[in-house]
């Protein structure tokens, strides 16, 4: 009996820990959205960045362009 009961109380302390992480998760979880819109704006604007110097510089810019869109991927 003193055995079981000591196995429920290590077994609630291990399920509030685990709850405790996933209400921590759920908190932190929106902020992946806005990282990940940041990283594809950057991205995007490098690119776009690329295209107008493109059109000056033809010949580097295309270059560095092709190089980056293939480290992307």
């Amino acid at each position: 009996m003193f055995v079981s009961v000591k196995k429920k109380i290590n077994n609630t302390k291990q399920n509030s820990d685990v709850y405790k992480r996933y209400l921590i998760f759920l908190r932190i979880k929106p902020l992946y959205k806005y990282i990940f819109s940041i990283s594809n704006f950057i991205k995007e604007s490098i690119l776009a960045l690329c295209g107008a110097f493109a059109s000056k510089y033809l010949n580097f810019s295309a270059k560095v362009c092709m190089t980056f869109e293939k480290g992307e991927k």
